[in-house]
């Protein structure tokens, strides 16, 4: 199937497929747009939505996560630590994934210890953040494509750099 799409993509025609299995969405596309309850939360040329949405994930004790949001909060903007999806002692970091033992310094010597560290920006990470970690909850996903050509040309995904027209939703 792979081999097919690319193939398509590559003779100039836009293939779009909406799915659920992020995976495969992440080795395959070139532009991609996320929908949560029927609204696009986030388009763009996949390289440059992984690129500008790194995060770190960081699991302590469940007594610990307010002195540990308090900790991290110098790193990052206001509101760059919020608890991760599933009230389990995961905050989640809005900051560079290079920048994960920083983030376990940090909590270390404010004398929190970490139980779980996770640094990526992979699709299904970015999808669950900007859907609220709310996956299924609406039969609307993620649509990607395949553009025939350069997707820096053409970042929206459609003609002339108007957004796809109908199937978004």
């Amino acid at each position: 199937m792979r081999e097919t799409l690319r193939h398509l993509a590559a003779t100039g025609k836009t293939v779009f497929v909406s799915s659920h299995v992020l995976g495969e969405v992440q080795q395959l596309a070139d532009v991609i747009g996320i929908i949560a309850n029927g609204r696009l939360v986030r388009e763009g040329p996949i390289d440059h939505l992984l690129r500008g949405e790194g995060e770190v994930r960081v699991r302590v004790a469940a007594d610990q996560v307010e002195a540990a949001r308090s900790a991290l909060a110098g790193l990052v903007p206001e509101g760059g630590v919020t608890p991760a999806a599933g009230n389990d002692g995961w905050l989640a970091v809005r900051i560079e994934p290079g920048r994960a033992a920083e983030v376990n310094q940090t909590l270390a010597t404010a004398g929190i210890f970490a139980s779980g560290l996770d640094a990526g920006n992979d699709l299904e990470s970015l999808f669950l953040e900007l859907t609220r970690g709310e996956l299924g909850a609406s039969r609307e996903g993620t649509f990607f494509g395949l553009a025939g050509g350069n997707a820096a040309d053409n970042p929206a995904g459609g003609p002339s750099g108007a957004p796809p027209a109908g199937g978004v939703t």
